[in-house]
């Protein structure tokens, strides 16, 4: 950044530090009057076709198991809606300090929350949550797998981590995978084929995560930079 001031100009480097140079005709810019901006508030557009839903907060991930959506609402919990022929109607609320993904296997609730780690709760019959386990390391990302023992998590870091999540009460992360690439999201492949599953990393490249034996193991890592290729694998017609 630059200022002038009376006889000199400052100058602000990102790195070098603050600078003072002489400049003779430099004048300190005089004060003004400060223009009320003017905010007009506008309703957000009605699209025809489509339901809008505003929750008050962040909707990071839904999952949808049978005709019920859960959405991870960052801080305004997690939210459970039935699928109607119209539209969704709201059935729950579940208050938690935050949740940033969700994902349902066999009654089970799964949801990153943060520093508050990972949870695993059960859905009772009457929609309401008993927590079962919870392992209190930062957990901003989580994908099931076809192997119901595995879960794949990441904290936004540079790493992602293998839990085996077979006990909720004892969650282990069973590989960890450093590989050069910064997490902004979920790159994780949506599922795996017959139990071989992609992680685009970003910048540090694709690795591929075997999870059919007893310990899931990295079965390949193409370290091709990807810079521009920041979502995930797809998978259709057993290709991915």
């Amino acid at each position: 950044s630059l200022i002038p001031g009376d006889g000199c100009i400052y100058l602000g480097g990102m790195r070098g530090g603050l600078y003072v140079a002489p400049f003779q005709s430099a004048r300190t810019i005089p004060e003004q009057e400060e223009i009320p901006v003017a905010i007009k508030e506008t309703p957000p557009a009605e699209i025809p076709g489509f339901q809008r839903i505003d929750i008050g907060g962040q909707v990071r991930r839904v999952f949808l198991d049978g005709n019920t959506l859960y959405a991870a609402c960052s801080t305004q919990g997690i939210r459970v809606f039935r699928v109607e022929k119209d539209g969704l109607e709201l059935l729950r609320t579940h208050p938690v300090a935050c949740s940033y993904d969700v994902a349902v296997l066999c009654g089970l609730l799964y949801s990153a929350e943060g520093r508050d780690g990972l949870a695993v709760y059960r859905i009772q019959p009457d929609g309401s949550l008993s927590e079962m386990g919870r392992e209190r390391k930062t957990c901003m990302h989580l994908r099931l797998v076809g192997n119901p023992r595995y879960l794949i998590a990441s904290s936004q870091g540079m790493e992602f981590y293998i839990k085996d999540i077979s006990d909720p009460e004892k969650i282990r992360t069973v590989l960890s995978c450093r590989p050069g690439g910064l997490f902004y999201t979920d790159t994780t492949g949506d599922r795996d084929v017959n139990g071989i599953l992609p992680v685009n990393c970003h910048g540090g490249g694709v690795v591929w995560i075997d999870l059919r034996g007893e310990q899931p193991a990295i079965l390949h890592h193409s370290k091709k930079f990807l810079s521009n290729q920041s979502s995930a694998h797809c998978v259709m017609s057993g290709k991915v």
